[in-house]
């Protein structure tokens, strides 16, 4: 048997909860105010250029948590945080990090669908297995297409990298140009809203 009194604390509860919930559940996705964590894992390959010789094979797998804000009704602002681990032809692994302020403009399909195309700018840095540092600003292009559940999504779509610059410091040596990139990818990515 519940006390009287707390049967009317859990009505109150379920009064002020219940419409915050359902106001939640009305706010669509991209509506201005809207805040969206996300989360991305991308496989990019492309062809890297060093400053003196062929292009080499370039792979990069990376794993992106994010969140943005929507300033205005389907224009999203944020970053994204980047952990990767890539292979340059023969070259040792390395592994990177990094930081990508970005903004995209999201296009209503249909109501549990949409395109999320966005553009972003990439401060990576990284190290390989022999010690050697590396960082590269590059622009980041996305374009994946969501589909909407509730307040969470999920989706997938085509990536494209091009570094703008790059610089490399063997360990205990100088620092000089380094290898750039121009990549196209696939990623999958998975968030919500409120």
């Amino acid at each position: 048997k519940i006390p009287m009194k707390h049967f009317f604390a859990m009505l109150v509860a379920v009064a002020v909860v219940l419409p915050s919930t359902a106001q939640a559940q009305d706010k669509k996705f991209g509506a201005t105010g809207t805040i969206s964590p996300f989360g991305s894992v991308s496989y990019i390959t492309g062809s890297a250029k060093p400053p003196e010789g062929d292009s080499i094979k370039r792979t990069t797998i990376e794993v992106e948590p994010g969140m943005l804000y929507f300033v205005a009704d389907n224009i999203g602002v944020g970053a994204k945080l980047v952990y990767g681990s890539e292979k340059v032809g023969d070259a040792d692994a390395a592994t990177e990090f990094g930081l990508v302020p970005m903004g995209g403009y999201n296009v209503e399909i249909n109501p549990n669908m949409s395109l999320f195309p966005s553009i972003g700018l990439a401060y990576m840095s990284g190290k390989d297995e022999s010690a050697t540092k590396s960082t590269t600003m590059s622009l980041v292009v996305n374009v994946p297409v969501l589909m909407h559940f509730g307040n969470f999504f999920i989706g997938g779509g085509l990536d494209v990298m091009m570094d703008l610059s790059s610089k490399v410091t063997p360990d205990g040596g100088e620092s000089g140009d380094g290898m750039k990139t121009t990549a196209f990818g696939v990623s999958s990515t998975i968030g919500g809203w409120f």
